[in-house]
């Protein structure tokens, strides 16, 4: 019967270890999708503005033009 306690507490340790690692794994993967939302943003917010800069150049060249 000691041997069980002893194996027991030996998996629940474990257990706990392996839990822990879970948890912090998890929060690499969350913190390293926070981090690839936000460049992600920050890509389309920059190409969205030099998309809207040249098109606004575009249309001052063509107003001009005219």
């Amino acid at each position: 019967s000691s041997i069980v306690i002893v194996s027991s507490t030996i998996f629940s340790t474990d257990f706990v270890k392996i839990s822990e690692e879970m948890i912090k794994s998890s929060m690499v993967v969350v913190l390293v999708q926070i981090v690839l939302v936000v460049l992600v943003e920050v890509v389309v917010v920059v190409l969205v503005e030099v998309v809207v800069v040249v098109l606004v150049q575009k249309v001052f060249e063509v107003v001009v033009e005219m």
